[in-house]
């Protein structure tokens, strides 16, 4: 334990360690770096949310052989209904039409 006192006054005293302000810099770099990630993370899992609601109306077309009826949502409240037809190729492939 005496050695870690040591240790820690030393590194305290120090004239050559970090300064406050090399300190504040860094953790200002690490706090906006986790804001990014952060924010990437709600945005991605926002799109992966308005992706997986849209693909339930593609299956849907698929089970049952038919067209979808699908509305898009626009940000400003308006919405249009698209009709999507469904096909499939000769190697289990699906792709889809407006």
């Amino acid at each position: 334990m005496k050695d870690f006192k040591r240790k820690l006054k030393r590194k305290l005293l120090d004239k050559g360690g970090e300064t406050l302000g090399e300190s504040l810099v860094g953790l200002i770099i690490v706090v906006l770096a986790i804001g990014v990630l952060c924010g990437s993370i709600v945005t991605a899992a926002k799109i992966n949310d308005r992706v997986k609601k849209m693909d339930t109306n593609f299956i849907a077309a698929i089970d049952t052989g038919n067209d979808a009826s699908v509305t898009v949502k626009h940000e400003d409240g308006s919405s249009d209904q698209v009709t999507v037809k469904s096909h499939e190729t000769g190697n289990g492939y699906y792709y889809y039409e407006p």
